[in-house]
């Protein structure tokens, strides 16, 4: 510990702490100096000594500190033999934003409830906030707003900046050349009723016994090293609330020029599969660039009432047939994981007004088989490279 931090402490009449003797300030041994971090429901003081001792701090012992600030601890007896502490004086608070409540006049960390030392005067019970630098800056609402419960679960898992932040909308221009036209294909889309973009479609071509897997090509549009794919790299993957998407890449892309929308050219990696009737085995397959064009834009909903009529002379029927035998194959050798979800139903002021339980249907299976099969296909093509970087900046980059 730096001498002038030990004299900042002396000279503030903790005296108890550190101590003064022949020129030199010294930290009495009862007493700890560190950062604290949090997990798993448990603090820990990280001593500036860089000490491999460990530390414990009961939440309700933190008085008032948090995460990543530098504290003074009074160590206390524990007979169980796990050093423990409690916080005497917040020497430095951390720089870091912190979403609060505000609770019987007191403001508590969202996260894990710990008691902030703060004035709340200017707030009221139930107002969601901002603490930072040793003060409020900033009001997210009041958690009795179901609206605010969107802001809490970005805030939280460092996402909030999706809300601040909108790409720029600057992309390559779609080249055609050296792409196979398949747009004459019968290619489906199969999605929720209430998607909005729609990444893959299937042909079965019951004459060859060849099952397409397209794929949307965004690396058509968003050229590699760009501004817009580094944004879609730090965001990587799209959120889904109950009312709507913030999707990795601006709407323009997302929901149009690289979603498999039902009735326009669009670009697609397809994998092109050709299996053996009796052996259900691919005898051989093709990966290649192709443009699209999706004839049907079918729901999960619609393709289960499809296959409960069983007409033998439906070609998703056809398909749901092989996809069957494929899937008893698989599971010869691999396990079959289904699980039940929850879909939140929201009125228009977006408070729940219900729910449902959404299981998997022999639509969901028809789908899983074909991208399994195009996952398989992939692995194999790859086997000799491994698993690349190139497969994820190049292949199916979304």
């Amino acid at each position: 510990m730096k001498q002038e931090n030990l004299k900042n402490i002396y000279e503030n009449q903790n005296t108890a702490i550190v101590k003064y003797e022949n020129g030199t300030y010294t930290l009495n041994s009862k007493y700890k100096i560190g950062t604290v971090s949090i997990s798993n429901k448990t603090a820990i003081l990280n001593l500036q000594s860089n000490s491999s001792q460990k530390i414990f701090i009961d939440f309700e012992k933190l008085n008032g500190a948090y995460r990543d600030d530098t504290v003074v601890v009074q160590v206390l007896f524990n007979p169980k033999g796990k050093t423990k502490a409690k916080v005497i004086q917040i020497l430095n608070r951390n720089a870091n934003a912190i979403l609060c409540l505000v609770k019987d006049k007191n403001l508590f960390t969202i996260k894990e409830n710990i008691l902030i030392d703060c004035d709340v005067v200017n707030n009221k019970d139930g107002d969601v906030v901002i603490f930072e630098d040793g003060k409020i800056i900033s009001k997210f609402g009041n958690i009795m707003d179901a609206k605010v419960d969107e802001s809490i679960s970005l805030f939280l898992y460092n996402e909030y900046y999706r809300l601040l932040d909108q790409p720029k909308i600057s992309y390559t221009p779609l080249q055609k050349e050296n792409r196979k036209d398949l747009t004459h294909l019968e290619f489906s889309t199969i999605d929720p009723a209430s998607a909005k973009d729609h990444d893959d479609a299937i042909y079965y071509d019951e004459d060859t016994n060849e099952i397409y897997v397209a794929i949307a090509d965004v690396s058509a549009y968003v050229k590699e090293g760009s501004d817009l794919d580094q944004d879609a790299l730090r965001r990587s993957f799209s959120i889904y609330f109950p009312h709507k998407v913030l999707p990795m890449l601006p709407f323009e892309l997302s929901t149009d020029l690289c979603s498999l929308v039902p009735h326009k050219p669009r670009p697609a990696y397809v994998f092109k599969m050709k299996l053996d009737m009796h052996s259900m085995k691919v005898t051989s397959s093709e990966l290649f660039e192709a443009m699209i064009e999706s004839k049907h834009k079918h729901s999960y909903e619609y393709i289960d009432e499809v296959l409960e009529e069983n007409d033998a002379t439906n070609i998703h029927n056809k398909l749901f047939m092989v996809t069957q035998k494929l899937k008893k194959n698989r599971l010869k050798n691999g396990f079959d994981f289904r699980n039940d979800e929850i879909r939140l139903i929201l009125d228009d002021d977006e408070k729940l007004k219900d729910f449902k339980l959404e299981t998997s249907s022999p639509s969901h299976s028809l789908v899983e088989e074909c991208m399994l099969l195009a996952n398989q296909e992939a692995a194999k093509k790859l086997k000799s490279i491994g698993i690349l970087e190139s497969m994820t900046n190049h292949l199916i980059r979304k």
